[in-house]
This record gives C-alpha cells, structure tokens and sequence, in this order.
C-alpha cells in the first residue's frame, strides 16, 4: 500500500486474529465484531510490534510470529 501502509483483515484466519470464526471479524456491520476489536489484546499487541519493527528499521513489515 502506499506510504508502507499495510492492511491487515482481521476477518481472514491467516492472519490468526479470529478462532473458529469468533469474533466475526468478516461480518460486515457487526456491532459484535467491531467492539471486540476495540478490547482486542491480539490486535494490539499487533499494532505494538508493527510499530516497534518500523521504529526500528524504518521499513513496514509484518508482526509475525504473533
């Protein structure tokens, strides 16, 4: 993406950020599912590391192993 911008879906399980379809992250207009992404420890975590990795390197990447 542009300005090393990365999209991540939260709704797609490669990504890990859903289990067995909970949270229903690829619900469209889920109330449910957007809540849950406020309080997400994961997703933050995510976020954390993202950032960290771009401080330190200055190159966007992803936080694997997360």
């Amino acid at each position: 993406m542009p300005g090393g911008l990365t999209n991540v879906d939260l709704g797609d399980p490669a990504n890990g950020f859903m289990t067995r379809g909970v949270p229903p992250y690829n619900s469209a207009f889920s109330v449910q599912a957007h809540v849950a992404a406020e309080w997400d420890e994961n997703i933050h975590r995510d976020i954390v590391a993202r950032l960290l990795l771009f401080l330190e390197t200055g190159e966007p990447g992803s936080a694997s192993g997360m």
